[in-house]
C-alpha cells in the first residue's frame, strides 16, 4: 500500500513540476525569439534612424548658418553653396569614419556626392539600383509633403562599388535653396548583431535545459524517500496530537495550537470562554478575538512570528461574546511537529478583573496623594505602547475620557502626538528608569489637546515577572501653543548634548548658527525636509536681499537695469546648511559700452560675495560668483556663453551649463531673467543633440554601490564608515534636470520637475513616487548629517555616518542607489546614448 502511496506521488510530482519546468523552458526559448530579438532589432532600427536624422539636422544647420551670411552680404549665394557643399561633402563618420552626406536638388540633379564623383551635376531621374527602384526620384517625392523622409535601397557598401547592399537613408529638404542633403545606414550591421545575439540565446538555452534536465532527476528520485517518510510522519502526528489533546483538555488554562498558519485544536477551556464564536475561524495572530484597540498587540504577534525568539509573553484583552473585554495574561511558544512550525497559545488568569489591580495600585499610592482630582496614578504595561493597566478614579476625567472603560485599552503613547517625542521619551525612560517632572502634551479623545507634568518609574510586576511602567499625572493647566518642544526634548539629552554649539573655527557663524536650533528642532519634529529646504532658502533670500540694498546704499543708484541671479541649489530651494555661494549678475545690453557701468555691476558683485561670506555663507571654491566678471555679463554676452555651452558640447562645458541652467532672480529687473531662460530655451529646440551629450555625462556619474550592488563606504583610519551623501543626492538632481531641460518643464526644484515630469506622461507613477520618496530621503540625510555635526562640535560636512542609520534606513539606502541606477541606465534608451 505504502509503496502504491509513494508510486503515485512520484507521478504527481513530474505532473506538477517536471512539466511546468519543460514548459517554462519552451516559453523562455519563444519569448525570446519572438519577442526579445525582434524588439532588438526594432530598437536598433530606431536608434540608428535617429542617429542619422541628427547628423543630417546638423549639416542643415550649417547650410542655415552659411545662408544667413548670404542675408548679412558677407558672402555671395554661389560662394555659400559652394563651401555648405565642400564642408557636408567632407564630413565622416560611423566605422573607419567611411560614413558620409550627399547633396541633391529637386530635379534630381547630384550636387556633390563623396564616393561617387561621375554622378556630380547628373541628372538622377532615371537611376536604379540593383532592383531597379529610382531612389533619388523616391527622395524627392516623399520629402515634398514633410520636408523629410526615410527611403530604403540596395547600394554600394561604403566606398566598395563591388559590393552591393540594403540600406537606409534619411533625407531634409533645405527649402531656402531647394536642395536635398541625406546620409544612410547599413542593414547588414544590424543583422550581423542580431545574428550574434541568436546563437547567445541558443547556447544558453541548452546549458539551461541540461541543468534542468539534471536537476529534475535529482528531484525525483529523492521525493521517493521523502513520500514514504511522510506517510510515517503523518501517523505520528495523528498519535502526537491524540496525546496532546488529552493533556491539555484537563487544563485549567484556555489553549489553542496552529500548525503552519491553521487552527489545530483549542481545549474545552477555551471553547466555553469563545461561546457564540468557532474556534476554527480564529487566525494565527488572534485578531478576530483581541479587542479592537490592540493592533500594537497584533504587530507584536506576528513579529514575533516572524523573528528567533521560542517564546513570549504578552497583556492582552480578548473580545468575548456580547463584546465584553476580558484581561489576559497570554504565553505563545514556538512548536514543530512532524517538521511543521506552529504555535501554542495559553490564556491565564482569565478571570481576573481590572479593578482588582486598581485597588492594589490605590492601595499603595493614595496614601501619598491624598484624593486630589488633579492627580492621575497609572500602571502601564511595557507591551503594545504603554497599554494603560490600572489607574485611578481621576485620571480618565484628567485624560478627557467620559467612560472609564475606553481607558483600559488605551496605550499611552498613542495619546502622544510627536512621534519624535515618543522616542525621546522611551529611550530616556529605559536608559535611567525614571522621569522626573516632565511636560508632555496629550490629545483627547475629543480632538482638545493638554499639558501634563509626567512622573514615572519602572517597577517590578507581580503578575508577569517582568517590569511594568508606574506613574503619575498632574494637570498643569498650560495651553499646548506655549510648549517649547525643542527646550523640552533637550531636557531630555544628556549634559554634554545640551545647549547649542559654540562658534568657533569649526562652525560658519552668523546666518549659519542662527539657522541649526531651527532645523534642529523641525527634524525632530519628523517635519517635511521641503519645507526645511525653503526656511534654509528663504533666510538666504531675505540676507541677500537686505545686503543688496545696502550695497546700492553704498554705490549709489545702478546705471541700468540689472538682476543679481542665484544658481544651483539656492535657486531650486534645495539650500542646505552647508551650501556655498553660487550666484551671478546680468544687467542690459546698453550698458556693455560703458566702462563705468561694467565698472559698477563688478564692484556690487565683489561687495555682495564679501558681505555673504561675513554672513556665514562660503566663498564658492570654484570662484561661481557675481563677483568674477566671467560670471558678470551683459545680456548678449550671457546669452553668447549658453550659446558655446550648447553648441559645442564638451565635457567642461556640459559641466558648466549643469551649474548656470538652474537659475533665478534674487534681487532686481526680472524681465532680464526670464529674457535669457527664453533664449535657452530656444537653443535647447534648435540643437536636440545636445541632450544626448548631457545624457552620456550624466552616465558617468558614480553612486557608493559597487559592482554587486553592495553599499560602497569610505573607511578612514581609526573612524566609522560613511558616504557621501550629496554626491548621491547630485546624482538624482542631475538625472531630473536632464528630464526636466528636455521637456521644459519650466521648473527649478527637483521634486516639482519630478511632479511636472509624472503630469506631462514622461514618468509613470511608480517612478514618480519612488523619485519623489528618493529625493526627500536624500535632503533629510543631509540635514541629519549636518545637524549631528553641530551637536558635536564636528567638521560640518557632507560624510554621513553609516552608523547613525537604523537597519531599515540602510536597507531603504540601498534600496535607494538601486532605483537610482537604475534610473540612471533608462538615459541609455530615452536618449539613443551608447556607452
Amino acid at each position: 500500500m505504502r509503496s502504491t502511496s509513494a508510486y503515485i506521488n512520484k507521478n504527481q510530482f513530474a505532473l506538477k513540476v517536471v512539466l511546468p519546468s519543460v514548459l517554462t523552458i519552451v516559453l523562455f526559448l519563444v519569448f525570446n525569439f519572438g519577442f526579445i530579438i525582434p524588439y532588438f532589432e526594432l530598437s536598433q532600427m530606431n536608434a540608428k534612424k535617429q542617429m542619422i536624422r541628427e547628423i543630417v539636422f546638423s549639416s542643415i544647420c550649417i547650410t542655415d548658418e552659411l545662408s544667413g551670411q548670404v542675408s548679412e552680404g558677407s558672402l555671395t549665394l554661389q560662394e555659400a553653396q559652394a563651401e555648405a557643399a565642400r564642408i557636408i561633402g567632407s564630413m565622416r563618420y560611423g566605422v573607419d569614419n567611411k560614413d558620409y552626406l550627399w547633396i541633391t536638388d529637386l530635379g534630381p540633379v547630384m550636387i556633390r556626392h563623396p564616393y561617387r564623383s561621375e554622378l556630380n551635376g547628373i541628372d538622377l531621374s532615371d537611376f536604379t539600383d540593383a532592383q531597379g527602384k529610382k531612389m533619388f526620384v523616391e527622395f524627392v517625392e516623399k520629402s515634398r509633403s514633410t520636408g523629410e523622409a526615410y527611403v530604403d535601397y540596395m547600394w554600394q557598401w561604403m566606398d566598395d562599388s563591388t559590393r552591393i547592399v540594403p540600406k537606409i537613408s534619411f533625407v531634409m529638404e533645405y527649402k531656402p535653396w531647394g536642395w536635398l542633403i541625406g546620409t544612410g545606414v547599413y542593414l547588414e550591421d544590424i543583422r550581423h548583431e542580431i545574428a550574434g545575439m541568436k546563437r547567445l540565446f541558443i547556447i544558453a538555452s541548452l546549458v539551461i535545459f541540461l541543468l534542468m534536465t539534471v536537476l529534475l532527476t535529482i528531484i525525483i528520485r529523492r521525493n521517493l524517500r521523502v513520500e514514504k517518510q511522510r506517510s510515517l510522519a503523518e501517523q505520528h502526528l495523528k498519535e502526537s496530537r491524540e496525546r496532546y489533546r488529552t493533556l491539555v483538555e484537563a487544563s485549567a488554562d484556555g489553549t489553542l495550537l496552529f500548525l503552519d498558519g491553521r487552527f489545530i485544536y483549542g481545549n474545552q477551556k477555551m471553547k466555553e470562554l469563545l461561546k457564540g464564536r468557532e474556534p476554527g475561524t480564529i487566525s494565527s495572530d488572534l485578531a478576530e478575538i483581541l479587542h479592537p484597540g490592540s493592533s500594537a498587540i497584533i504587530s507584536q504577534i506576528r513579529n514575533f512570528q516572524r523573528d528567533n525568539r521560542n517564546q513570549i509573553l504578552l497583556e492582552a484583552t480578548l473580545l468575548l461574546e456580547g463584546d465584553k473585554g476580558v484581561d489576559v495574561l497570554m504565553t505563545i511558544s514556538k512548536v514543530t511537529f512532524s517538521d511543521k512550525e506552529g504555535f501554542i497559545y495559553v490564556f491565564k488568569d482569565l478571570i481576573r478583573p481590572a479593578e482588582m489591580a486598581n485597588e492594589s495600585l490605590l492601595a499603595r499610592m493614595s496614601p501619598l496623594i491624598g484624593e486630589s482630582s488633579s492627580i492621575g496614578i497609572f500602571s502601564a504595561s511595557l507591551q503594545g505602547g504603554g497599554r494603560i493597566t490600572a489607574f485611578s478614579p481621576a485620571l480618565p476625567g484628567i485624560l478627557g475620557f467620559e467612560n472609564p472603560e475606553e481607558l483600559k485599552h488605551v496605550s499611552l503613547l498613542s495619546l502622544m502626538e510627536n512621534l519624535s517625542e515618543r522616542k525621546e521619551l522611551i529611550s530616556y525612560i529605559l536608559r535611567h528608569r525614571k522621569l522626573d517632572g516632565y511636560q508632555i502634551a496629550l490629545r483627547k479623545p475629543n480632538g482638545m489637546r493638554v499639558v501634563l507634568n509626567l512622573f514615572a518609574a519602572m517597577v517590578p510586576d507581580e503578575m508577569t515577572g517582568g517590569e511594568q511602567l508606574m506613574g503619575i499625572f498632574t494637570d498643569v493647566g498650560i495651553k499646548v501653543e506655549t510648549i517649547d518642544h525643542e527646550r523640552n526634548l533637550k531636557s531630555l539629552l544628556p549634559p554634554a548634548e545640551n545647549g547649542t554649539p559654540e562658534a568657533g573655527p569649526s562652525h560658519p557663524a552668523a546666518a549659519r548658527m542662527a539657522l541649526y536650533p531651527e532645523v534642529r528642532s523641525l527634524l525632530a519634529r519628523g517635519t517635511n525636509s521641503t519645507l526645511i529646504n525653503n526656511l534654509v532658502t528663504n533666510r538666504s533670500e531675505q540676507i541677500t536681499q537686505s545686503l543688496a540694498q545696502r550695497i546700492l546704499s553704498e554705490l549709489g543708484p545702478p546705471p541700468t537695469r540689472f538682476a543679481l541671479l542665484t544658481l544651483g541649489s539656492e535657486a531650486r530651494r534645495e539650500q542646505t546648511l552647508l551650501s556655498d555661494q553660487d550666484n551671478a549678475l546680468i544687467y542690459d545690453d546698453e550698458a556693455a559700452t560703458d566702462p563705468s557701468a561694467v565698472s559698477y555691476f563688478l564692484r556690487f558683485g565683489k561687495r555682495m560675495n564679501e558681505l555673504l561670506s561675513d554672513a556665514g555663507y562660503e566663498l564658492c571654491k570654484g570662484d561661481v560668483m557675481a563677483g568674477n566678471p566671467r560670471w558678470n555679463q551683459p545680456l548678449s554676452g550671457w546669452k553668447k556663453i549658453f550659446a558655446a555651452w550648447i553648441n559645442e558640447p564638451v565635457p567642461q562645458h556640459i559641466v558648466d551649463f549643469s551649474v548656470f541652467h538652474d537659475f533665478r532672480t534674487i534681487y532686481g529687473d526680472h524681465s532680464l531673467t526670464e529674457l535669457l531662460q527664453e533664449a535657452v530655451r530656444e537653443m535647447l529646440r534648435k540643437t536636440p543633440a545636445f541632450f544626448g551629450h548631457m545624457a552620456l555625462a550624466n552616465l558617468n556619474y558614480k553612486l557608493p554601490v559597487n559592482v554587486f550592488g553592495r553599499m560602497q563606504a569610505d573607511v578612514a583610519e581609526d573612524q566609522a564608515a560613511t558616504i557621501n551623501i550629496k554626491n548621491a543626492s547630485r546624482v538624482l538632481v542631475n538625472l531630473v534636470r536632464l528630464y526636466a531641460v528636455k521637456y521644459q518643464t519650466g521648473e527649478t526644484n527637483t521634486l516639482l520637475r519630478i511632479q511636472k515630469l509624472h503630469e506631462c506622461g514622461v514618468f509613470p507613477y511608480p517612478l514618480y513616487n519612488d523619485l519623489s520618496v528618493a529625493c526627500e530621503m536624500l535632503m533629510n540625510l543631509q540635514f541629519r548629517q549636518q545637524v549631528h555635526a553641530f551637536e558635536n562640535r564636528l567638521e560640518p560636512n557632507h560624510n554621513l555616518n553609516l552608523s547613525m542609520l537604523s537597519t531599515i534606513e540602510l536597507n531603504t539606502l540601498k534600496n535607494l542607489f538601486a532605483l537610482l541606477n537604475t534610473f540612471q541606465n533608462r538615459l541609455k534608451h530615452d536618449f539613443g546614448v551608447n556607452t
